[in-house]
């Protein structure tokens, strides 16, 4: 038994179909009548009777084909459909959140696309947030609300039920960096091999780790004395392994930057040039010549990975006592300097490669805590509600009146 329902969705008239499978399972079909809102209510009636009377529910195996189950559509037809028009690095991310967090979540619940509510997908986010930062959640809401405008475009569902969802709010990002002496001590702790001159940069630049693993020689200009991030490197995961990823391709546009050269950096580099060259005599054919462009390889000239980074800077920290911080954190001490010694956020956002202000303002705007406590102090003076001012006045005031003690008060 087919019922059904007339529905207005942007302007136009659908006609909603139900009925229910062999096994009790109601299922639902919307079909566009093409007609306006205005007037049309009594031809949407008649084609939602005509409807009725000639609609035959789909047998089970083609409703699954129809009306896939929500995990099964991720994997089967969202995920391939992204594989080619993605950069490798975000088709990993997308394949990780889907077969590790999404779709065994709605594979236990066993609901079909066209069945999955707000409701359904709320409970999902609630889920998950109880172990995981909002951030998190959130990357699974966008491979949601994706996924579900993919399906709206094929016609397997009407409109974007994850446009109703309260989405997940990103936490403000807790930034831990190192102050100044604790970067002094850790680059004393480093030395001035590879990755002794990697911790350098990073602290000096702020270069994110698959920009310091993306520089080649040819990123360094001696004549102009400038360092240039143009090039990253980063893992990814295929076919249950991970491998290297090398693009030119950038974070964002403001990423590709040039900048000068800062303190012993080009010293550094031309020595680390001359150890790599005795390596390759030393080891003769044995040494490795595919990542000879890249400034950042081991001594038999393979390229860093970026976990091996990771884990040896956590290694350095242990040895030597140092406060634990991520390496990502140099990124942040290098910000953190900068805007302590009156550095511009403007600036701050340039040097970083940020590619947008308000993402440099809403990390490190708290840092000018102190300019806006000297703003105070002027403001406060200027209008003789300065601390000091009103201590000065009241020592002022009891000079006064001991003189008026023993003269006698004035006459005007």
């Amino acid at each position: 038994m087919v019922s059904g329902h007339i529905a207005i969705k942007k302007g136009y008239y659908y006609c909603v179909l139900n009925w229910k499978d062999d096994d009790g399972k109601r299922h639902s079909k919307w079909i566009a009548t093409g007609l306006t809102f205005q007037n049309n209510k009594r031809k949407a009636e008649a084609k939602l009777a005509e409807l009725k009377a000639s609609f035959k529910p789909p047998v089970k195996e083609k409703q699954e084909a129809e009306d896939p189950y929500f995990s099964d559509f991720l994997r089967k037809e969202w995920l391939p459909s992204k594989k080619n028009k993605v950069q490798e690095t975000t088709f990993s991310g997308y394949t990780q959140r889907v077969e590790r967090i999404i779709a065994p979540y709605f594979d236990a619940k066993k609901i079909r696309l066209s069945e999955l509510t707000v409701r359904d997908i709320q409970q999902f986010y609630d889920y998950e947030a109880k172990a995981k930062k909002g951030s998190t959640v959130l990357q699974y809401h966008a491979v949601i609300h994706n996924a579900l405008e993919y399906a709206v475009r094929m016609e397997y569902i009407p409109y974007n039920v994850a446009d109703r969802c309260e989405k997940p709010t990103k936490e403000r990002p807790i930034i831990n960096p190192y102050t100044k002496e604790e970067l002094a001590r850790l680059l004393s702790c480093v030395g001035e091999d590879s990755f002794g001159i990697l911790v350098k940069i990073a602290i000096l630049y702020g270069f994110r780790r698959s920009e310091i693993l993306g520089l080649k020689w040819s990123s360094i200009d001696l004549e102009s004395g400038t360092i240039t991030a143009c090039h990253a490197v980063t893992e990814v995961k295929k076919d249950g392994k991970m491998e290297l990823f090398k693009k030119d391709e950038m974070k964002n546009s403001s990423s590709f930057r040039t900048l000068p050269m800062v303190g012993s950096i080009e010293a550094d580099l031309k020595k680390l040039k001359e150890q790599q060259d005795h390596y390759r005599e030393l080891c003769g054919d044995c040494y490795f010549e595919g990542d000879s462009e890249y400034i950042f390889v081991d001594k038999m000239g393979h390229l860093f990975r970026p976990d091996y980074v990771s884990d040896h800077f956590q290694v350095i920290l242990r040895q030597n006592h140092l406060r634990k911080i991520r390496f990502h954190d140099l990124r942040h001490s290098c910000a953190t300097l900068l805007v302590r010694h009156g550095a511009s956020m403007k600036q701050v956002q340039d040097w970083l490669g940020h590619s947008d202000y308000g993402t440099t303002a809403n990390m490190y705007t708290h840092l000018g805590d102190d300019s806006k406590k000297d703003t105070a102090r002027v403001i406060s003076k200027e209008l003789g509600l300065d601390s000091s001012n009103n201590e000065e006045n009241q020592e002022k005031k009891k000079d006064l009146e001991r003189t008026q003690e023993r003269t006698g008060p004035e006459i005007e």
